[in-house]
């Protein structure tokens, strides 16, 4: 057995449903009695992992898997540890954004940014006003949010609850994909494997969907820790600015740079290749730019 299957886990559950907050007098996040609906959580174990790719056998770390596919942003590889950490089974859905978008009734933050481009978007606007999921999307991952409309969406669900969501930093989402082997793909080295009968283990160009999909969708493409869709499906939101050599941050619980231009994207999506859903690839891009393969899922300090 793997160190990394050694690794307890632990599913927790947690109700937005349980109590309704009034909005704060002098904040712009409105809960207005409509409440998120509560998050999956996985706990993930405090210890060191391995960060970042080698795609040669004399760089990086000894037993690690050579990956020809890595870019330099993914080098050097380096070890990293990180307290333990909550992070979302799932990625955020359409209903649990139109949920938000319906309390905080507007699409802009206060610095004018747009936190979702509808025209990207599976939601829609009924007659009587309310944001509500296109038909046949309502479980599927939200999409065509720019990093504002992820983050007012967690600012909005954390007074709504009361419980200090966030997104995960790049070293988090990293973590929760791979786990401490080093591991190409949440599921192996192979993206190809054959797992319970299917060598598709995730919603990307190889699946010829061309679109999103409910989340959950791949089983075969968990993490060993049990997350689902950080590969695929839908590109997610980092808390982090983008910094073109990460292994010169702090070896503990790393953020990120204080400034920077781009913000991190990581897991790739139904629009892209393998490549792009190696569990150490990262992408970035302009916070207020929207795609329609661009999501997020959410985190929590224990």
């Amino acid at each position: 057995m793997s160190t990394q299957n050694a690794i307890p886990y632990m599913l927790l559950f947690f109700s937005g449903c349980l109590l309704l907050f009034a909005a704060c007098g002098d904040s712009d996040l409105e809960t207005d009695d409509v409440m998120p609906p509560g998050f999956e959580m996985v706990l993930i174990p405090a210890g060191e992992f391995i960060m970042g790719s080698r795609n040669r056998p004399d760089e990086g770390l000894a037993g690690t898997p050579v990956d020809d596919m890595a870019d330099e942003y993914e080098k050097p590889q380096h070890v990293v540890y990180l307290d333990d950490y909550l992070i979302a089974k799932y990625e955020v859905t359409n209903t649990q954004y139109a949920q938000f978008l319906n309390a905080v009734q507007r699409v802009t933050n206060d610095e004018g940014h747009l936190l979702v481009d509808l025209d990207l978007a599976h939601l829609e606007m009924a007659n009587e006003g309310e944001y509500r999921p296109k038909p046949n999307y309502a479980d599927h991952p939200v999409r065509g949010v720019s990093w504002y409309g992820a983050f007012d969406y967690i600012e909005w669900s954390s007074e709504a609850t009361g419980e200090p969501y966030r997104l995960p930093t790049e070293a988090e989402w990293e973590k929760a994909a791979r786990g401490v082997d080093a591991r190409l793909f949440p599921w192996g080295n192979d993206f190809h494997a054959e797992i319970d009968g299917t060598t598709q283990h995730t919603n990307t160009a190889e699946a010829g969907i061309d679109d999103t999909t409910s989340v959950g969708s791949f089983p075969t493409g968990a993490s060993i820790y049990g997350i689902m869709d950080v590969s695929g499906n839908v590109d997610e939101w980092c808390q982090d600015w983008f910094s073109c050599d990460y292994s010169l941050e702090p070896k503990e619980n790393p953020k990120g740079p204080d400034t920077g231009v781009d913000r991190i994207l990581r897991g790739g999506s139904w629009r892209n290749v393998d490549m792009a859903a190696r569990c150490a690839t990262r992408s970035h891009t302009l916070p207020h730019r929207m795609f329609p393969n661009v999501g997020f899922r959410v985190a929590k300090t224990p």
